[in-house]
């Protein structure tokens, strides 16, 4: 009876750290939070505003949905410093479809190909990183240069900041629905995904297992 009773107390005894260290990360986080609302409320004037917050919640869409790619990197023991730059290309291309192509057809292409394009240099980072076994950190910085390069060249050349963008390409970004900007419905929707598939697929789980631990993967 000892005996069966001694490995369930071994693992009770292993497992209840690890919950209490989980539970403590997660309360600094909470504290650092709060500690930096509370200190924008002492000393930030018309913080606690609606307006403050509406320009707020607008401004960090992107940030969000670029740092939801970033955590899975993260999640893999890398890094990727191109992540600007390439979100840079991406909105230097849509202005240029659009001074191309008219019509739906346009539009279209202008949410598809950026995003392709973007796409194209996450492979593009991941090629150099696990085939040629490239630094993460040196591979990244490498593409960043070169598409910030690209990006200044083309936004002089075809003078993108003064093309207008059709109504339904704005929307987007500036649209609203039920009062909220339509962007953050767009943010919560790809947190909640991407939420999902680190937590619940085994492509997630492969994702955290690769950054704990890559060389007992291969």
């Amino acid at each position: 009876m000892n005996q069966k009773t001694q490995p369930a107390t071994a693992a009770s005894l292993v497992q209840a750290p690890t919950k209490k260290k989980h539970r403590i990360t997660v309360q600094r986080e909470i504290a650092v939070l709060l500690a930096m609302i509370l200190f924008n409320l002492l000393f930030t004037q018309h913080f606690w505003s609606l307006q403050t917050f509406n320009v707020n919640l607008t401004q960090v869409v992107t940030i969000v949905i670029v740092g939801i790619g970033m955590t899975l990197v993260v999640a893999t023991g890398g890094i990727d410093l191109s992540v600007g730059a390439s979100m840079a290309i991406a909105g230097s291309l849509a202005p240029m479809i659009f001074m191309n192509v008219a019509g739906p057809f346009g539009i279209a292409l202008a949410f598809v190909l950026p995003v392709l394009a973007a796409a194209l240099c996450g492979m593009f980072n991941g090629f150099l990183v696990t085939r040629l076994s490239v630094q993460p950190i040196v591979a990244t910085l490498v593409l960043a240069v070169h598409c910030r390069a690209r990006h200044s060249a083309g936004v002089h050349r075809w003078q993108l900041a003064s093309v207008r963008q059709p109504p339904a390409f704005q929307w987007i970004a500036l649209g609203r629905v039920a009062g909220v900007p339509a962007q953050v419905f767009l943010m919560l929707a790809l947190v909640a995904l991407f939420a999902w598939i680190v937590r619940k697929t085994l492509f997630g789980q492969y994702l955290l297992v690769t950054g704990g631990n890559e060389q007992p993967r291969t």
